[in-house]
């Protein structure tokens, strides 16, 4: 869902780089876009409040950013020609590299807080065998290290 969600981010963003950056004329020919994706920008505020609410239902959501990111994908055609320079081009790029490092950071912690806990069990519910090995220093440093690098590489891009 999050990879659908980034996705069509950057196809908004991208368009938007484009049309701050065109003529006048092509402006209000690129600009007629508006009218085919308006109506989406309704559906997404009702799945901010129904997630503010904690109501969101995660079916309809991707079945509507889905289509949504569906549509965005047919204006591609209404954008070809258009001069971009080499910075709106590899946007897509920028974006998708952006969203891997976010996943493999919370994979990371998402990691480090499951090992922890199960380490942390005392109820003996699953045997745990390190063979004298400092769980720390073996483990939890290293993963550490490189999530810090993730953290590292994105605020070098900001």
């Amino acid at each position: 869902m999050r990879g659908l969600l980034s996705g069509a981010s950057t196809f908004c963003r991208r368009f938007a780089a484009v049309l701050k950056r065109c003529d006048g004329e092509t402006f209000l020919k690129k600009g007629a876009v508006y009218a085919r994706v308006a109506h989406f920008e309704e559906g997404i505020d009702k799945h901010i409040d129904a997630l503010r609410r904690d109501e969101l239902v995660f079916k309809e959501c991707f079945k509507f950013v889905y289509g949504f990111r569906a549509e965005l994908e047919s204006l591609q055609p209404d954008f070809d020609g258009v001069d971009s320079d080499i910075v709106e081009r590899e946007l897509g790029y920028v974006f998708a590299a952006d969203h891997d490092l976010d996943v493999y950071a919370a994979a990371f912690g998402t990691i480090k807080t499951s090992v922890a806990a199960i380490l942390k069990e005392e109820d003996g519910a699953v045997m745990v065998d390190l063979g004298g090995l400092d769980p720390e220093e073996t483990f939890f440093k290293p993963l550490m290290h490189i999530s810090g690098r993730c953290t590292h590489v994105k605020a070098t891009w900001k």
